[in-house]
């Protein structure tokens, strides 16, 4: 079950990335799919963390509407300077 469960994080994280460009909105970044974040706008609104558990693609879908797929050095800057 734990290995269906990872393949379709991996299935339905490549599918949001793609729907949103497959790169980091900041700087472009595209290299690897696993640095390409989904950074809620809004923590006050954030339900869960986007591409994780095995919720459904449309669950997922909505979830990253709250996001900017931005890369984890672009990740990192954003949280510090908060």
């Amino acid at each position: 079950m734990a290995e269906y469960v990872r393949r379709h994080q991996r299935r339905v994280k490549a599918t949001l990335v793609a729907e949103r460009g497959g790169a980091c909105e900041r700087c472009g970044y595209d290299k690897c799919l696993g640095s390409l974040h989904f950074h809620h706008r809004d923590p006050a609104a954030k339900s869960f963390k986007v591409g994780s558990g095995n919720k459904s693609l449309d669950r997922q879908r909505a979830e990253a509407e709250k996001c900017d797929l931005i890369c984890a050095n672009c990740h990192g800057e954003e949280h510090w300077s908060e």
